[in-house]
């Protein structure tokens, strides 16, 4: 780690540290690297090195706001308006996706190259990685796509994990060299529905079987969207709505995309279900 006083750092770059340290807490551990600052640049902002192999990771970092003035609200550059407390409810679709496709179109009108990552630093704490993964990978296939190399070592959003006391960091990727892009197809996967019919493999839990057998319950299976041979069984009781089961569908299909056991991802149980073989 480079030494050097944070008083003697503008509020840009001691932001811009800030959010380097906390990336590379989460990027090191997920990769078994060893980055650490050693540099604050003007463009890229952040020069990193591995201190096992020496590589440099540069980070290009830019702040994502849910509305205007968000990072001048935080940073207590702006006074809380009357008007605050009756503005709309924030809507990630709505409001903070053009945001991150204007940043994207921003950033990527430059390319450093192929050890350099794009990092998002996402300023509101609301939102959390399941919101991106029910709506980021759409974007990255409409911006990024063709245009990866601008950053070959990746672009992430740092966002924030609300399942910890407190808050703590979390990381999307939208862009990870190591898998590609992150892709999403709008298609409808088969869903086809199965009572009493289920052929269990690997440890399910006794819950889940008894939550299966009810007479009550639905079982919905939804192939991985990878064409590959695992496949979600979902467990809902008759009375739940339509339009909720609909939700929950669509919300663990696009956990598929990212935690598939077929190697796609890290196989792991979400709720109320398992990947099995088909």
């Amino acid at each position: 780690m480079f030494d050097i006083d944070p008083d003697s750092l503008s509020e840009k770059k001691r932001i811009e540290i800030a959010t380097a340290t906390s990336f590379l807490q989460i990027y090191n551990l997920r990769n078994g690297t060893n980055y650490e600052p050693v540099e604050i640049q003007d463009t890229p902002d952040v020069r990193c090195q591995d201190r096992s192999s020496q590589e440099i990771l540069e980070l290009e970092i830019t702040l994502l706001e849910d509305r205007p003035d968000d990072v001048a609200y935080v940073l207590g550059r702006v006074e809380v308006k009357d008007e605050l407390s009756i503005a709309r409810v924030i809507d990630f679709k709505r409001d903070v996706i053009p945001r991150l496709i204007e940043r994207l179109e921003d950033k990527l009108l430059s390319a450093y190259g192929e050890r350099t990552a794009l990092l998002i630093r996402q300023v509101g704490p609301i939102w959390t990685v399941s919101d991106w993964q029910r709506e980021a990978p759409a974007v990255a296939s409409q911006v990024l796509a063709g245009r990866e190399k601008h950053y070959g070592m990746g672009v992430w959003i740092l966002c924030s994990n609300t399942s910890t006391i407190p808050i703590s960091n979390d990381l999307f990727p939208l862009f990870d060299p190591d898998i590609g892009l992150i892709e999403w197809k709008p298609t409808i996967q088969p869903i086809e529905k199965l009572v009493g019919k289920v052929t269990w493999e690997g440890n399910i839990t006794s819950d889940f079987k008894q939550f299966a057998e009810r007479d009550d319950v639905d079982v919905v299976r939804v192939d991985s969207p990878h064409d590959c041979e695992y496949a979600i069984l979902i467990a809902f009781v008759e009375e739940e709505p339509e339009d909720f089961r609909e939700e929950a569908i669509d919300f663990y299909r696009t956990q598929m995309v990212f935690f598939c056991p077929c190697g796609k991802g890290n196989a792991r149980m979400l709720g109320n279900w398992f990947a099995v073989k088909t």
